[in-house]
């Protein structure tokens, strides 16, 4: 199969579709459609799209090959990336909310091929490297702010059944203003940023990484801002074809990092018996 040619600016696509606009009349509509909405397109079908710019959903998928891709769900995907700093919640509700079904249909493709994709990134040295420092690390900051913040709790609460030492630190907190003060030897940083990328996360990961805390990051793509300041850093996409971005694939990927860490923890079965011992002792969870 033919190498996926990746976009790599808005620039990138708008030459893909001049070039490939001359290539026949229906290219040239779907050029001009491509160029003119490609901010809307990230919430359409394909469908969708032939019925816009009156050609065959044939032609879609032709024109997306001509652009260097397998087609149009590889082409959303590349595209989805490109302008998810453009498009704004208001946007996001005034384009995802058609009353249409197969809206859910292409969010739930778009997950699940970032869900396949999990594999490979799983295979990935700096999925091992961040796992090894998980597990030995004396202290773990997990860190992050705003949406991108709602991941931290179910990473914390599970790392916390695992080892000691794990403290989740958000903006607007004493640990957050204070964190610059510790010793970065002791400290292992992990912080989650995906667009929109919060500012306030952004500096304060660039004051810890300049006060020589060691940081690793899980992001959404290797020119995403905060990879300038981590190492190692794990990449997963999120679907953007929705009102907010779907963290579908993020949380899977926690998880399987989560079970790589458990490997690597001396003595983790006998601390797992001793939280269910001390849950079951205070009725923590309902019972038949």
């Amino acid at each position: 199969m033919k190498e996926l040619q990746n976009l790599k600016s808005l620039e990138d696509f708008l030459q893909r579709l001049g070039a490939a606009a001359g290539e026949s009349e229906t290219n040239r509509n779907l050029a001009d459609y491509f160029a003119t909405h490609y901010l809307e397109i990230p919430f359409m079908t394909a469908g969708e799209v032939a019925a816009e710019a009156k050609v065959s959903q044939a032609s879609v998928s032709r024109f997306c090959m001509s652009l260097g891709f397998h087609g149009y769900s590889d082409l959303l995907r590349e595209l989805q990336k490109l302008v998810r700093e453009d498009i704004t919640a208001p946007k996001r509700l005034r384009y995802a909310t058609r009353g249409n079904q197969d809206d859910y249909e292409e969010i739930l493709a778009n997950e699940q091929l970032n869900i396949a994709g999990l594999r490979e990134v799983a295979e990935q040295d700096a999925f091992r490297r961040l796992a090894d420092k998980l597990a030995t690390a004396p202290r773990v900051v997990l860190l992050s702010a705003r949406m991108s913040a709602t991941l931290l709790p179910y990473m914390t609460y599970v790392l916390n059944k695992m080892r000691d030492g794990v403290e989740e630190v958000l903006p607007h907190t004493p640990a957050w203003n204070s964190l610059p003060l510790r010793d970065p030897a002791g400290t292992q940083i992990v912080t989650i940023a995906f667009p929109r990328y919060p500012n306030i996360l952004l500096s304060h990961v660039e004051r810890l990484h300049d006060a020589g805390f060691s940081i690793a990051a899980v992001t959404d793509r290797v020119v995403s801002p905060v990879t300038q300041f981590a190492d190692p850093v794990i990449t997963v996409p999120v679907t953007t074809s929705s009102i907010f971005d779907v963290y579908g694939a993020p949380i899977v990927l926690l998880n399987l990092l989560l079970l790589e860490t458990a490997k690597r923890i001396p003595g983790i079965e006998e601390r797992l018996n001793r939280v269910e011992t001390l849950e079951q002792g205070e009725h923590i969870y309902w019972n038949f």
